[in-house]
C-alpha cells in the first residue's frame, strides 16, 4: 500500500519511511523518486539509515549520531519527467532518507516527488517467525486443555499461569573461525524470566568452538555492550566437552530489560565453516 506521497525540499534530508522496531527482516519497501521538472535536471542521494531519532537534518552530511547508514544513490542524476523505482528490505529500524538537490541557491526550479509503497514480504526469516508462533499457539491450547481436562479450580490457575515459549534466534548461521552473529532483538515484554539457551555449533572441518554473549534494551534500538555482561557461555568446548557439537542448553542470567540481542563469536582455533543454530527459550506469564 501506498505510505507516503509528498514533495521534497531542496539540500535537506527528508525521512520519507520507517520500519516499526518488531517488522523483523519482512517488509518489502518500493520508493518511487520523481523529477517533474520539464527542463531541468536534479541530483539526489538516498540512504538507510539505522538508530536515526530525527526525520530531517538541514543542509550538510547526516549527523554522527545515526548508529549506521549506507548510501543506495550518492549524487544520482535525474533527467526531467524521469520515475526511478528503488526496490528495498528492510530491517527493522531501518529509516529512508532522500535529498534532492541542485546549484541554484538550494531552491529547486520546479518539484521533486516521492512516493513509497510498502508491503509484508514473506522473508525465510518471518516465514521462521510465522512457524514459532504457531508452535507456541498449539502448545498453548494442548496446556490449557490438559489442565482443564485433569484439575480443576484454583490448581488449574496456577498451572496455567506461565509457558515455555521458543524464539529463533539463528538457523545453520556461519560463524567464520572468530567472527561473530548477532540475533534479531527479541522481546521480554511477557517474560518472567528467560530460562536459558538452547545451542549447537558444528564443522565438518574440525571441531566447532565459539561463545555467547547477551545484551539488553528498552526500545529494541539502542543497547549495553555485550562485553560489560558475562558470557552465557565462554566456549562450548569447555562447557559442554561431551557434547560438544550437539544441542545443548546453556542458563542465562535474569534480565532487567524489555529486549535481548545474543552474540555468538568463535574463539580459539574455530573452524571457518562453523554454522550455529540457537533459540532462547523464554517462560512468559499470561494476563489473569
Amino acid at each position: 500500500m501506498i505510505t507516503v506521497q509528498r514533495m521534497l525540499p531542496a539540500n535537506i534530508w527528508t525521512e520519507v519511511y520507517t520500519t516499526e522496531v518488531l517488522t523483523a527482516e519482512a517488509m518489502q519497501v518500493d520508493v518511487y523518486l520523481s523529477n517533474q521538472s520539464q527542463a531541468h535536471w536534479m541530483d539526489v542521494d538516498v540512504v538507510i539509515g539505522h538508530g536515526a531519532m530525527t526525520s530531517i537534518t538541514q543542509n550538510g552530511a547526516l549527523r554522527s549520531t545515526m548508529a549506521d547508514r549506507r548510501y543506495i544513490y550518492r549524487g544520482y542524476s535525474m533527467p526531467p519527467t524521469k520515475t526511478e523505482r528503488v526496490p528495498l528490505t528492510l530491517r527493522h529500524g531501518d529509516v529512508v532518507l532522500v535529498r534532492p538537490f541542485t546549484a541554484m541557491k538550494g531552491t529547486l526550479p520546479e518539484t521533486f516527488g516521492c512516493t513509497v509503497i510498502a508491503e509484508e514480504a514473506v522473508t525465510p526469516r518471518a516465514l521462521h517467525g510465522l512457524e514459532d508462533l504457531l508452535e507456541s499457539l498449539v502448545e498453548d491450547v494442548l496446556q490449557k486443555q490438559a489442565v482443564a481436562d485433569a484439575t480443576t479450580g484454583e490448581e488449574a490457575i496456577t498451572r496455567s499461569d506461565t509457558r515455555l515459549v521458543r524464539h529463533t534466534l539463528f538457523l545453520d548461521a556461519l560463524v567464520n573461525a572468530t567472527a561473530a552473529i548477532i540475533s534479531p532483538s527479541i522481546s521480554l515484554e511477557y517474560a518472567t524470566r528467560v530460562e536459558g539457551l538452547f545451542l549447537r555449533a558444528r564443522s565438518v572441518s574440525g571441531t566447532a568452538d565459539v561463545k555467547a554473549e547477551y545484551a539488553t534494551s528498552w526500545d529494541g534500538t539502542e543497547y549495553d555492550s555485550f562485553d560489560d555482561n558475562a558470557d552465557i557461555t565462554s566456549s562450548t568446548v569447555t562447557d559442554k566437552a561431551n557434547n560438544t557439537e550437539g544441542f545443548n542448553t546453556f542458563s542465562v542470567a535474569a534480565t532487567l530489560n524489555r529486549y535481548i540481542q545474543i552474540r555468538v563469536t568463535g574463539v580459539a582455533a574455530n573452524p571457518a565453516d562453523t554454522r550455529v543454530t540457537a533459540y532462547l527459550i523464554v517462560r512468559e506469564g499470561y494476563a489473569r
